[in-house]
C-alpha cells in the first residue's frame, strides 16, 4: 500500500502540475471572448462524456472483482462494456451537440467555429470514453505507472503544442481545440496499448457481460442523466442572465477548483479498485476511517479560499481579479465535492445502487437549487456558484443516507450489496 500511494503522488503530482500549466497558459493566453467559447466546448464535452460514462467503469470493475487476475474474465466484460458504451456514444451525441449549439448561439459562435467544434467534440469523446474503460484492467492491477506515463505524455504534449503555438503567433481558439483533442487521442492510444496486455480478447459477442452490466447499470440511468446537465446548468445560466465575461470566469473558477482537488483522482485509481475488491465485513471496518480521513482533507481545502484567497486569485491573473470576493464559494464547492466524491467511489464501487437512491438525489437536489434560485441573484457570480454548491450539497447527503441504508438495511429501504458473481461464458 506504501508503494501504491508513492506511485499514485508522484505520478498524480506531476499530471496534476501539467494540467495546471495547461489551464493556467489558456487564461493567460486566450483572450476573454475566446476563453469563453473554450469553456463552452469543454463544458460541452464534459456534459457528453458524463452521460457516456453510464457507471460503466465501476460497474466493470465491481462485476471482475477478486477475479481480476484471470485475463479471460476481464477481458470478456472490458469488450462487453466497450460495445455498449460506443451504443450510448452513438445515441448521447447529438444531446452534447445541442448543448454546444445552444451556449454557443448565446455569445456569437460564428457557423464556421461551430462545425470544427462539433467534429472536434465527437472525437475528443469517443478518446475519453474509450480511454476510461480501457484503464480498467490496469487499476485493477494496480498498475499506475502505466496509467500516468500515457497521461503524462497527454498533457506534455499539449504544454509543448501550446507554447510553440504561442511563441510562433499562431496560437487561436480553433489551434487550442485541436491541441486538445489530439492529447486526448495520445492517452487513448497508449491506454489501450497497456490495457490489451492484462486481457484476454474474446472469441465472441459477450452477450451474458453485456446484460449484467447493464442490470448495475441501469438504476443509474435518471441519476447519470440528471447529473449531466447539472454539471452544465451554471453556465446555462450564465448564457441566459449573464454575459461572455461571467462564462469566462465560471470557466477559469472551474479549473482553479480542479487545482484544489489533488486527491480526487485517488478515488478512481486506488480507492474505488480496492473497495471493490474488499470482503463486506473488512470494508464495513474501513469505511469510518475513510470517510474520517474525507472529512478532514475537505474541511482543509474549503478554508484555503478564506485563508489565502488572495494566492488564488493571483494564480489566475489580471484579467480576473474582480472575482476575489467568490473565491471562497469556489473552494468551499470543491471541499464538499471532494467529501461527496469519496462517498460517491464507496457507493458506485460497491454496486449500492437502487432506482430509489437515483430518484430521492434527483428530488433532493432539484429542492435545493430552487431554494437558492428563489433566494439568490442570478445575475451575478454569487448567485451562479451557490447553485453548485447547494447541488453537492444535497448530493452529499444522499450517499451518506444510502451507504447508511446498505449498512443496517431496513426491510422497506433497501440497496443492492455487491455480489460476487460466478464466471460465465461468452454467448
Amino acid at each position: 500500500m506504501i508503494r501504491l500511494i508513492q506511485k499514485f503522488t508522484l505520478g498524480q503530482s506531476g499530471l496534476q502540475a501539467l494540467q495546471a500549466a495547461n489551464g493556467l497558459i489558456l487564461i493567460w493566453w486566450l483572450s476573454i471572448p475566446e476563453f469563453a467559447v473554450y469553456a463552452v466546448f469543454t463544458g460541452a464535452m464534459g456534459f457528453t462524456s458524463q452521460i457516456a460514462g453510464f457507471g460503466l467503469g465501476p460497474a466493470l470493475m465491481a462485476c471482475v472483482g477478486p477475479r481480476v487476475n484471470e485475463p479471460s474474465v476481464m477481458g470478456r466484460y472490458l469488450y462487453a462494456a466497450l460495445r455498449l458504451r460506443l451504443w450510448i456514444l452513438t445515441a448521447t451525441s447529438p444531446i452534447g451537440v445541442s448543448f454546444l449549439w445552444y451556449t454557443g448561439s448565446k455569445i456569437e459562435i460564428t457557423g464556421s467555429q461551430l462545425v470544427f467544434l462539433i467534429a472536434c467534440l465527437l472525437a475528443a469523446n469517443f478518446f475519453i470514453a474509450q480511454t476510461d474503460l480501457y484503464q480498467s484492467p490496469l487499476q485493477m492491477n494496480r498498475a499506475l505507472g502505466r496509467i500516468f506515463r500515457w497521461s503524462w505524455a497527454s498533457e506534455s504534449s499539449r504544454l509543448l503544442l501550446t507554447g510553440l503555438a504561442y511563441v510562433t503567433g499562431y496560437l487561436s481558439l480553433s489551434i487550442v481545440t485541436f491541441i486538445t483533442v489530439a492529447g486526448l487521442a495520445i492517452s487513448f492510444y497508449g491506454t489501450r496499448h497497456e490495457g490489451n496486455k492484462l486481457i484476454k480478447t474474446p472469441q465472441f459477442s459477450c452477450q451474458n457481460e453485456q446484460q449484467e452490466l447493464l442490470h448495475f447499470t441501469m438504476p443509474r440511468l435518471p441519476n447519470v442523466i440528471f447529473g449531466a446537465f447539472q454539471g452544465q446548468i451554471v453556465i446555462l445560466l450564465a448564457a441566459l442572465f449573464g454575459s461572455t465575461g461571467q462564462i469566462a470566469a465560471i470557466g477559469a473558477l472551474g479549473r482553479l477548483s480542479r487545482l484544489l482537488m489533488f486527491l480526487s483522482a485517488f478515488n478512481q485509481l486506488v480507492l474505488g479498485p480496492g473497495v471493490a475488491k474488499l470482503h463486506p465485513t473488512a470494508l464495513w471496518q474501513r469505511v469510518p476511517r475513510i470517510l474520517g480521513i474525507a472529512a478532514i482533507i475537505s474541511m482543509s481545502i474549503a478554508a484555503s479560499g478564506f485563508v489565502f484567497p488572495e494566492a488564488l486569485v493571483f494564480i489566475l491573473g489580471q484579467s480576473y481579479e474582480d472575482i476575489y470576493t467568490v473565491i471562497w464559494l469556489v473552494t468551499l464547492n470543491a471541499g464538499i465535492s471532494y467529501l461527496s466524491g469519496v462517498a460517491y467511489t464507496l457507493v458506485t464501487y460497491r454496486r449500492w445502487i437502487a432506482w430509489w437512491t437515483s430518484l430521492a438525489t434527483i428530488g433532493g437536489i432539484l429542492a435545493a437549487q430552487t431554494l437558492t434560485i428563489a433566494f439568490a441573484p442570478m445575475d451575478t457570480l454569487t448567485g451562479l456558484l451557490l447553485i453548485g454548491t447547494a447541488a453537492t450539497s444535497a448530493r452529499l447527503l444522499m450517499f451518506i443516507l444510502t451507504m447508511a441504508t446498505a449498512r443496517y438495511r431496513p426491510g422497506w429501504l433497501r440497496s443492492a450489496d455487491i455480489a460476487k458473481s460466478p464466471t460465465v461464458a461468452c454467448a
